[in-house]
């Protein structure tokens, strides 16, 4: 065996070695390692693997939507799937994934907005992915000639059930 190849040997090795530190959990680790591994210049060097994260997304979000054909009647809600209905042919031919991924993605910008402006309230409205739902909301394809428009975003997990997170205010189309 040449030189270089028990120097890249040792490479590989301690790097597989403190990946597989950096990956456990903090408490299982004596407090010298955890300087050495977290606090170090090396820390950016090490991989972070975690296939299942340390707390799990347990909440699933709902859209749905209502409409007033005249200014007093609203219709009943409709939901709008977060993600569509999924087929077998999308294993090899998706054209909705992206429109899927942004549905998700800016409910769940707006949620966590909520939590920004929990104070005021009156600035979500102005926000950008209030607006970018408002939007996508008052464009959907209607049956009848709807005159406003009314969303609400609801989470359901195992702990709570279903809650209602936002209700947003009538606005006009």
């Amino acid at each position: 065996m040449q030189v270089i190849d028990v120097i890249i040997s040792i490479f590989f090795g301690s790097l597989i070695i403190l990946t597989i530190l950096k990956n456990m959990p903090e408490k299982y680790l004596p407090i010298r390692i955890r300087q050495i591994v977290f606090m170090s210049s090396l820390n950016t060097l090490i991989p972070i693997w975690r296939f299942f994260a340390p707390i799990p997304g347990t909440e699933t979000y709902y859209l749905l939507y209502r409409d007033y054909i005249s200014d007093n009647e609203p219709s009943r809600w409709y939901e709008i799937p977060i993600p569509a209905e999924r087929k077998w042919i999308n294993l090899f031919w998706n054209p909705q994934k992206t429109l899927n991924k942004a549905i998700i993605d800016i409910v769940n910008e707006t949620v966590g907005y909520m939590n920004v402006y929990k104070d005021r309230p009156s600035l979500l409205k102005l926000s950008i992915p209030y607006l970018t739902v408002l939007t996508y909301i008052s464009n959907i394809p209607r049956i009848e000639a709807a005159v406003k428009t009314q969303f609400i975003i609801m989470s359901h997990s195992p702990d709570t059930g279903f809650r209602v997170l936002y209700l947003s205010d009538v606005h006009n189309i």
